[in-house]
Order: C-alpha cells, then sequence, then structure tokens
C-alpha cells in the first residue's frame, strides 16, 4: 500500500509533467523517478488480501488485474496474477473446503 501523502504527490507530479518530464520547459521530475517512487508500495497483509476478496492487487490495491488459468491439484488451486498498474506478480491459492451434492445416486 503507498504512502497516501506519498501517492497524492506522485499523483501531482506525474499530473503536472508532460510526457518528457517537464513543465513549462523546465524538467520537474525524471520520468524514471516517477516509476521507481510509484513501485514504492507495502505489500499487503495475508489477512487483508483474503478480506478483499483478492479483488485488489496486493502491492498497490488497484482492481486492474489480470488473472491467468486456476491449476487444481491434490485439492489445492493454484492462479498466476499480475496487475496491470504495478506490475507486481503474485500466485492466488486456493483450498479444497468441502463438497455439495448435486444429485444423489439412485438406490441399488
Amino acid at each position: 500500500m503507498i504512502d497516501p501523502q506519498l501517492q497524492a504527490l506522485i499523483r501531482d507530479v506525474s499530473d503536472s509533467a508532460d510526457d518528457t518530464g517537464r513543465r513549462d520547459g523546465h524538467t520537474v521530475v525524471d520520468k524514471e523517478v516517477i516509476a521507481a517512487l510509484k513501485a514504492y508500495t507495502v505489500q499487503a497483509s495475508q489477512s487483508d488480501f483474503v478480506k478483499s476478496s483478492g479483488s485488489e492487487c496486493p502491492f498497490c490495491q488497484s482492481v486492474s488485474v489480470y488473472r491467468g488459468h486456476l491449476g487444481l491439484a491434490l485439492g489445492v488451486g493454484k492462479r498466476a496474477c499480475i496487475c496491470n498498474d504495478c506490475e507486481g506478480t503474485w500466485n492466488e491459492v486456493y483450498g479444497l473446503s468441502g463438497y455439495t451434492v448435486l444429485a444423489s445416486p439412485s438406490p441399488r
């Protein structure tokens, strides 16, 4: 999670500079510095990630997340994810928690 004050500063500097990192002909900040600041994040805790139902990136809380194929093996599922905003990557992990009956077998 990015500190809200840092996030506001990044947004202000990013919004005020053009694509070359200049404002009114003067360099205000190097684009690589902005990228580095945006990458400065604190990872969400496991419990916070679960509370959000995995709907957000655990690094920047973006909801713009690509989720790959869910693979299952021996009651454990894993799915690779990548954030489209900060480019953080992680695996979502799923566990078998029980079953529900869809149809009982016919008596023999």
